[in-house]
C-alpha cells in the first residue's frame, strides 16, 4: 500500500475528494477542510510504502447484492462525482430494497458539510416504504 510513500497518492490530491470534481477545497467552511485535513494525515501516517496489501476482492458483487433483503441505503452528495454516485446507484438498484437520495451542496463530505442533513436523511432513506416517521 504506497499511501505515504513513492507512487502513492497525495495527503492533498486525497483531501480534494471531499469538495467533488467540480468544486475546490476553498468552496468548503474552512474548519471542515482543516478536520478533512487532520483525518487525512492521521491516516496516511498509520500506513507505509512497503506495509502488505491486505485487501480481499469481493467477487459476485452484483448477484449477491440481488440476495440482500435488509433495507440498502445510499446518502450521497449531489456534487460527488459522476463514479461515485454511479456505484452507489447501481447498488441500490440491484438489492431488492434499495433507496439511493442525495444532499446538495455535498460530495464525500456530508457528514462534515452538512451533519443535520446527513442524519435526518439517512434515517429516512433507511426505513422501508410504508413504516411510519418523519
Amino acid at each position: 500500500m504506497a499511501a505515504g510513500g513513492a507512487g502513492g497518492v497525495s495527503g492533498a490530491s486525497f483531501t480534494l475528494f471531499a469538495a467533488g470534481p467540480d468544486r475546490t477545497l476553498d468552496d468548503l467552511a474552512p474548519d471542515v477542510v482543516a478536520r478533512l485535513r487532520d483525518m487525512t494525515h492521521s491516516t496516511r501516517s498509520k500506513h507505509t510504502a512497503d506495509e502488505p496489501d491486505l485487501r480481499i476482492p469481493v467477487h459476485d458483487t452484483r448477484n449477491r447484492a440481488a440476495r440482500i433483503d435488509v433495507p440498502v441505503p445510499a446518502v450521497n452528495g449531489a456534487v460527488d462525482s459522476p463514479d461515485h454516485l454511479g456505484m452507489a446507484e447501481r447498488l441500490t438498484r440491484t438489492a431488492a430494497n434499495g433507496r439511493a437520495v442525495s444532499i446538495d451542496g455535498t460530495a464525500c463530505s456530508k457528514n462534515s458539510c452538512a451533519p443535520c442533513d446527513l442524519g435526518v436523511t439517512a434515517a429516512r432513506v433507511a426505513r422501508r416504504p410504508g413504516q411510519g416517521g418523519a
